[in-house]
């Protein structure tokens, strides 16, 4: 670590419209992140001991809101200075959350790194995501990291009772913290710059799979590469921004990010774009906000964020937020998880890499879905179209989480009917390499129902084993 302590500065990203930041009054006692709800609507992470969600997950959705994004890096030295920029009262923040990530030499997932100081009151935030590092420092001596973590925290209190407009945050326990972001919603008076707000966050690695420790088996299986999937965006037009918040970007190769399909963006993440304290490559820390809007179909689609894995990458990154900034109106007001199965009646989904052919799938129908409604024309999985389908009883769901490879079922056809979907070319669905061995992708199935049923967004997942079968 850095023996001559310097203090960042975390100043102002704006994103496509107005915003914000601040911090929480407490006591001297350490407080636990809040449970609230935004102002709209919002999945809310409740993490069990050792028990994470997906890599990435959706958290929040905010309607008609201004939005301010920050970030700071160089957090390796343990301490670090927030400092918010401009004139609105801070006291119009409706929600405000506090990140942060870091690597840890210790297994265990307990008291790593959940307390720290922020505007000099101790805080317990909830860990929200586990997987593998990003190397840890990147100066000598090069201690060894065996896992990274995230964390976040409700700060919304904070922020709206504080006068001043510079917070410090320190001391971050057993966890080396590479950076930190503050996502603050608020109401600036002008409804005529609103937006719609939608927010994933986890713990996304862009390497290799990563498949839990043997001290923490309940940690969410991270595949290869990012694939981050938000259903049912009705865009008629105007700027689409997606900000994604990264840990540990530097001078390397670090793959493709991809959006629908498009894009093709290289090397995003230099760990230039926040400021803080350089370590010799950077500050190991990005927000890097990029416009999508021509990537984008109007009507109600979805829009698929990847970041493809290959043999030439080298940059280990973390994927910590990712923020779906949408025109007022455009994002999803529900949707609804249907039960997807590629390869009914089949367990494990084994899928050759080099099959020329057609494969099956199908959306089953359940005693409170009736597949009747689906609009077939809008299906999509991992954002390729749908050859055709047919309703026929396929087989009965998987009555757990489907989470990763193993969470399937062979069940048979339970009486209620299915939509079945033949898919061409499954082969596309991953992006594999003949090196890499068996591995296993997760399939996303998008679309919505019938107008008549209000075309309200639907989402399934499941997921494929690729190898040379």
């Amino acid at each position: 670590m850095k023996t001559n302590p310097f203090t960042k500065q975390l100043t102002v990203l704006i994103l496509s419209g107005i915003l914000i930041l601040g911090c929480k009054k407490t006591t001297d006692q350490v407080t636990t992140e809040s449970g609230a709800v935004s102002a709209t609507t919002q999945n809310q992470v409740s993490l069990a001991t050792d028990d994470f969600p997906g890599s990435m997950t959706r958290f929040t959705t905010v309607y008609n809101t201004d939005y301010l994004s920050v970030g700071t890096g160089g957090l390796t030295d343990g301490a670090g200075e927030i400092r918010v920029t401009g004139t609105f009262p801070l006291s119009s923040v409706t929600k405000a959350y506090l990140y942060w990530h870091g690597e840890s030499r210790v297994t265990e997932t307990k008291n790593v790194g959940d307390v720290i100081y922020f505007d000099e009151d101790n805080f317990r935030g909830t860990c929200i995501g586990v997987t593998s590092i990003n190397d840890g420092p990147d100066y000598p001596p090069f201690p060894v990291q065996v896992q990274s973590l995230t964390y976040r925290l409700d700060v919304t209190d904070r922020v709206k009772e504080t006068i001043g407009r510079t917070f410090k945050i320190r001391e971050f326990g057993r966890l080396n913290a590479d950076g930190a972001s503050l996502i603050l919603f608020y109401q600036d008076g002008n409804s005529n710059n609103n937006r719609d707000i939608v927010l994933f966050n986890g713990n996304d690695s862009n390497f290799k799979t990563f498949r839990r420790y043997p001290l923490n088996p309940k940690a969410a299986l991270d595949l290869k590469g990012w694939d981050v999937v938000l259903p049912g965006v009705n865009y008629t037009s105007g700027k689409v921004n997606i900000s994604m918040h990264v840990a540990d970007g530097q001078d390397a190769e670090e793959g493709i990010v991809q959006v629908n399909g498009g894009a093709n963006l290289r090397n995003l993440f230099r760990g230039r774009s926040v400021p803080g304290e350089v370590t010799p490559m950077s500050v190991r820390y990005d927000i890097v906000p990029i416009e999508v809007s021509a990537y984008l179909r109007q009507g109600i689609h979805p829009i698929r964020l990847t970041l493809l894995n290959y043999s030439q990458m080298t940059d280990k990154l973390n994927l910590v937020a990712v923020v779906f900034n949408l025109p007022k109106g455009a994002a999803p007001a529900n949707i609804i998880n249907v039960p997807f199965d590629f390869k009914p009646v089949s367990c494990p989904n084994k899928q050759s890499f080099d099959y020329p052919g057609t494969q099956k799938a199908a959306i089953l129908g359940t005693g409170t879905f009736n597949v009747n409604q689906i609009d077939r024309s809008s299906l999509e999985l991992n954002g390729l179209p749908i050859k055709t389908t047919t309703i026929r009883d396929v087989a009965a769901p998987y009555s757990g989480t489907v989470s990763n490879c193993s969470t399937c079922s062979s069940f048979p056809a339970d009486g209620i009917k299915d939509l079945e979907l033949v898919i061409d070319q499954p082969k596309k669905l991953g992006s594999y390499s003949p090196q890499d061995g068996t591995d296993c992708f997760k399939l996303t199935l998008t679309g919505k129902l019938l107008p008549q049923y209000g075309s309200t967004p639907i989402e399934g997942v499941d997921f494929m084993q690729m190898g040379a079968f």
